[in-house]
């Protein structure tokens, strides 16, 4: 990551059309926060790729951090709308976490709730429980929500992961237990700071951290932690 990427505009300059080109760039510049620059590429990706998952993720969550929520109900639709029916499952997981990242996407509830759904019926693991988890809890179905993120905890052998933790306290939350939100968002809380602290650690990677900290913010905005 030379230089933030930029080592590679030659690169792409002479070869326009490889698109795993724009994805190091774009990845790069994106590790180093530069955040237009970035999307650029991932949008490069798109109009060459129509059905590169990862691209129209990236898209989406720069589009929410940069507080253009028309924009992020735009790519949500659009990549609804370019992928088969039944895309594989690593596909299916990324289209419903994308729909997931905001309170809101512009798509209805019970379309990425399918997507989540359909892969606990092929692939029923801590992952698919976990997206299933989080879908349920943005379409307001919030004890289903807290009955999957629990299995996908209990698959990681009780531990979980920050995922989990965070849409455990809003799901909590909104039902009403206060003092299960709390505990789950101290955890996640916790957890985030350490990252955060830890300089010489290996980070996750940009976009796993972006999300965690949209949806750390929110979480406490609505807590009022």
């Amino acid at each position: 990551m030379v230089f933030g990427g930029l080592h590679l505009s030659p690169l792409i300059a002479a070869n326009p059309k490889q698109t795993s080109l724009y994805a190091r760039r774009g990845k790069a510049l994106a590790e180093l926060g530069r955040w237009q620059q970035a999307e650029s590429d991932f949008r490069e990706i798109i109009a060459q790729n129509p059905k590169n998952d990862d691209a129209w993720f990236n898209c989406a969550l720069l589009r929410l951090h940069a507080g253009d929520i028309a924009a992020y109900h735009t790519v949500c639709q659009k990549a609804l709308e370019v992928f088969p029916p039944i895309p594989n499952v690593l596909v299916t997981n990324e289209l419903a976490w994308m729909c997931v990242l905001g309170p809101d996407c512009g798509v209805a509830p019970a379309k990425f709730v399918a997507l989540a759904e359909r892969n606990i019926k092929r692939e029923p693991t801590a992952n698919h429980f976990n997206t299933l988890g989080a879908a349920l809890c943005r379409a307001g179905n919030y004890e289903q929500a807290i009955q999957n993120l629990d299995r996908s905890i209990d698959l990681q052998e009780g531990k979980g992961v920050v995922d989990d933790w965070l849409f455990l306290a809003l799901a909590h939350h909104h039902v009403g237990h206060r003092d299960l939100a709390q505990k789950w968002l101290a955890k996640a809380v916790q957890f985030l700071n350490a990252l955060a602290s830890d300089a010489g650690g290996r980070l996750p990677l940009w976009n796993e951290r972006l999300s965690w900290q949209l949806f750390r913010r929110e979480v406490e905005a609505q807590m009022k932690y």
